[in-house]
């Protein structure tokens, strides 16, 4: 991705919740738009027989030249995912009665090693 910050992880349990993904990604979207305007995606990735998960952030002042930003992104991102499963889905459920946060819906997509864009080739 050129422009935006790419974050792929897996939950630490091995279970797929979606809703935790949701959650984690809708807050941290939700709580640095007013900074950054911000826009995200959610992506439920199948690469052969391993599963992850992705979520783009974009906007105007996310890319290689406010690498402050992005970093102050992944930072917050962290941040809530070290929180405790409850901590996490109460704020979120909270923020979604109220309708301060409209859940992104998550995509799934099916990606497949591509070897000549593997950086091992640039030092061949």
């Amino acid at each position: 991705m050129d422009k935006g910050l790419e974050i792929s992880f897996q939950i630490a349990s091995g279970n797929e919740d979606h809703e935790l993904v949701q959650a984690l990604a809708d807050l941290t979207g939700h709580d640095l738009s007013g900074e950054f305007n911000i826009n995200w995606r959610i992506f439920k990735v199948k690469l052969e027989d391993k599963r992850f998960f992705k979520i783009l952030y974009s906007g105007p002042k996310i890319n290689g030249f406010h690498p402050h930003n992005m970093k102050k992104i992944q930072d917050y991102f962290d941040s809530i995912s070290k929180m405790s499963y409850d901590e996490v889905m109460g704020r979120y459920k909270k923020l979604l009665d109220d309708g301060s946060i409209k859940p992104i819906p998550i995509k799934e997509i099916e990606e497949s090693y591509d070897l000549w864009q593997d950086k091992i080739w640039q030092y061949i």
